[in-house]
């Protein structure tokens, strides 16, 4: 059975291979919805939009969007105007949704769920990206974090990020490094500090 939905992380560098893989869902089951998110589409979702096989922009942050698009397309008669932070086609005009508020607690998150990447071969690529932390407080005017986090920084507690790194030890045994990838682990340096002695204890 075909899938209800197909979504897709899009950079800018991305826009040819997002359009193959669009084109190749609509080619196996046209009744897939695509949706597409990240940096491109929610700075450009009128652009992204125009590509006939792609029908929902997730814009900014997409764990309260994504699950309530997913909601809204289970019913037999879907809302798309009741799901926030979206931008759709609606009898050929592009539509966009009030944004839905940040997620102010990162620790109710769950892990990422590792176990559901397919062919994912964690026994040889022994090295594991983590985030602590989404936003920046700084206006940086080359980089596009200004606009889809808007200045505000929000951080996970450091026994959530250990909670992690203690997950993925016991869970992949061997890791040649950690990854974190937000880009601004070290900015706070108390918090740095905090961390580093717990990661030390």
């Amino acid at each position: 059975a075909s899938p209800r939905a197909v979504g897709i992380s899009f950079l800018t560098p991305m826009a040819g291979v997002v359009k193959k893989i669009a084109s190749l869902v609509k080619s196996i089951d046209a009744d897939i919805k695509v949706i597409v998110g990240s940096y491109h589409p929610t700075f450009c979702p009128e652009d992204v939009l125009r590509n006939p096989d792609i029908d929902f922009v997730v814009i900014g942050e997409g764990e309260i969007p994504l699950l309530s698009l997913m909601q809204e397309m289970k019913k037999d008669s879907p809302k798309w105007e009741t799901v926030p932070s979206i931008a759709y086609r609606d009898n050929g005009h592009v539509r966009s949704t009030p944004p839905s508020a940040f997620i102010e607690d990162l620790d109710s998150l769950p892990f990422p769920a590792r176990d559901l990447v397919l062919h994912a071969d964690y026994g040889f690529y022994r090295v594991h990206p983590v985030i602590t932390a989404r936003g920046c407080p700084y206006r940086c005017s080359f980089c596009a974090d200004v606009r889809f986090w808007y200045g505000k920084m929000r951080r996970r507690s450091v026994d959530s990020v250990l909670a992690e790194l203690i997950s993925l030890k016991e869970t992949y045994k061997k890791i040649d490094y950690v990854d974190f990838v937000d880009g601004t682990f070290t900015y706070d340096r108390k918090y740095l500090e905090r961390f580093c002695r717990a990661l030390i204890d």
